[in-house]
């Protein structure tokens, strides 16, 4: 590793006449992995450059460059997300886990109001049921009434009739 840096320094100032100042994002970035396939990918196209010329570089950079726009799509899987999809992402995760609230909230509502109808409902029979035993009691009642009633009347013809026949006898 230590042979790859200080061959990488002394190309860059070959190439660029200037010292690498920027040696500790190179430590930084070179283990991600979008910077290997990056520096990958300019080893291939300098090497490529050196055996075909001018003509097969400009194939290559083109080539490359439809290479990298489909492998951009490659890559999303090895780089981490950046703030913006993190944001939207949790954002999302958010609002999922508040419609699934709101989705309990409503089936515990709906199932509170379910109960408090068929409690409802349920007095509702039972008041029902009291009043026809009531009306049944009093229905009892009348009968009963009647009954004595004719009973009553039953008596009174028989007296009037046991009075008529002492009538007949006294006269």
């Amino acid at each position: 590793m230590i042979y790859l840096e200080l061959k990488a320094k002394s190309m860059y100032k070959a190439e660029m006449k200037l010292n690498f100042t920027a040696y500790h994002c190179y430590r930084y970035l070179s283990w991600y992995p979008k910077w290997q396939e990056t520096a990958e990918k300019s080893l291939k196209k300098q090497k490529n450059k050196r055996k075909g010329g001018m003509k097969k570089s400009m194939s290559v950079a083109v080539e490359g460059q439809q290479q990298d726009d489909n492998d951009t799509s490659d890559m999303s899987g090895t780089w981490p997300a950046g703030r913006k999809q993190m944001k939207a992402r949790e954002l999302g995760i958010q609002r999922f886990k508040e419609m699934i609230e709101k989705m309990y909230a409503m089936k515990a509502s709906s199932a509170l109001e379910l109960k408090e109808r068929s409690a409802c409902i349920l007095k509702s029979i039972e008041d029902q049921a009291e009043e026809q035993i009531r009306a049944a009691k009093a229905h009892q009642l009348l009968d009963k009434e009647e009954m004595m009633s004719f009973k009553r009347h039953c008596l009174l013809e028989e007296e009037e009739i046991a009075l008529a026949k002492i009538r007949q006898q006294i006269n």
